[in-house]
């Protein structure tokens, strides 16, 4: 065999090796956003910014109905480049529709991802169409499946816990497994508490994007979706997550910028009525500070999300639509489905205020100021818009 036909025999033997190469991690791909994608709303890319509320949740005994953990807005702006991380402290105490007053991280426990989605939106004044979950044995897993992940831990930490979760690090820059991880962003019992932790969020964050993103790490992406595939759920629909990969690799972790929500000087502590140690921010305030972050795509403006409740305490500027419960009752929900839960009945006759209508659901206020959802079916409307 002449040297010519070596060369072309070994270029061709390398397209073939490449071309099996992108195709198994095509398949992995295909399978992992298909996989975790739940309900997942049309792709609605074509401008402004992409807005992720991503939500690590306490799942231990397999509660059905545990608070979030963790909160991070996770936004990437549409083809300009950079990550903006806001981390929001999980004792902000906000309205959560259909609910009332409580700190944010109840939302999840009330009506799951979409109702704790629709709380950060209202209270932010931004559209944040998508949500992603994991807990905590999915984040242990999605670590280790990286390889572990080099942090500089500030301070000694230590912290028992149930045994499973206990936290123990020395200080130092050290590389730290998936167990030490949760460890080091779930460890708060300091003096400054869970304004310490959500900052080691941001910087874990960070430090997890700029791993991923290393060209040496491609060999390790069929282990980590498949590791991170049973523990993930979101609305990203699987082409809009593909999309989102990509505008994460194409900046590869060099343009973050991390913030706290609220900001320090946008909130006071405080005590709710029930004895709960809260945070009671000043919403315009938050809201003013949101948009140097998150610039454009605000609630109701149609960048992102379709139409969207207005915020609860927004005033209302065109004629109310209201109605009244026709039949004997109907069931008081946090949510628009039979999967939220009950808050209540509402007998013959009560009287509401119309927020938002969806298909087969009305979200309404009631007389007292709370907010929630009934069937369409069982009330009547008193004018039309």
């Amino acid at each position: 065999m002449t040297p010519g036909k070596r060369a072309k025999r070994l270029l061709w033997l390398i397209v073939l090796l490449l071309l099996v190469v992108a195709g198994y991690y095509g398949l992995v791909l295909a399978r992992f956003v298909s996989g975790v994608s739940e309900g997942a709303p049309p792709g609605i890319w074509p401008s402004g910014d992409v807005r992720v509320l991503v939500l690590g949740v306490d799942n231990r005994g397999q509660d059905p109905h545990p608070r979030s953990d963790t909160m991070l807005l996770l936004d990437i702006p549409q083809g300009t480049g950079g990550v903006t991380v806001g981390s929001i402290l999980r004792d902000t105490w906000v309205s959560i529709p259909g609910v009332g007053q409580e700190k944010i991280n109840a939302a999840y426990a009330a009506g799951g991802p979409d109702l704790a989605r629709k709380t950060a939106e209202t209270w932010l004044g931004l559209d944040i169409p998508y949500y992603a979950v994991t807990d905590f044995e999915g984040f242990i897993h999605i670590v280790d499946a990286l390889g572990g992940v080099d942090i500089d831990v500030e301070k000694p930490m230590d912290y028992v816990d149930d045994g499973r979760y206990d936290i123990h690090l020395k200080p130092g820059l050290q590389h730290l497994n998936g167990a030490q991880a949760l460890g080091y962003v779930r460890f708060r019992h300091d003096a400054l508490g869970d304004y310490a932790r959500t900052e080691r969020q941001r910087k874990f964050v960070q430090a997890v994007i700029r791993q991923m993103m290393r060209p040496q790490n491609l060999v390790r992406f069929p282990n980590v979706l498949a590791a991170a595939e049973p523990y993930i759920r979101t609305n990203l629909s699987p082409g809009d997550q593909l999309r989102l990969g990509l505008c994460l690799w194409r900046d590869r972790g060099q343009s973050i910028t991390q913030i706290q929500l609220p900001p320090a000087d946008a909130f006071r502590e405080a005590w709710s009525s029930d004895g709960q140690s809260i945070l009671v921010p000043d919403t315009p305030a938050v809201r003013q500070y949101v948009q140097k972050y998150f610039p454009g795509n605000t609630l109701g403006s149609g960048g992102f999300g379709g139409s969207q409740s207005p915020a609860s305490s927004a005033p209302v500027t065109e004629p109310a639509l209201t109605g009244r419960v026709s039949g004997e009752w109907v069931n008081f929900r946090a949510g628009p489905g039979t999967d939220y839960p009950t808050l209540g009945r509402l007998v013959h006759g009560t009287g509401f205020e119309v927020l938002d209508r969806q298909p087969g659901w009305l979200h309404i206020r009631l007389g007292d100021g709370r907010e929630g959802y009934v069937s369409a079916a069982f009330v009547q409307l008193d004018n039309t818009p």
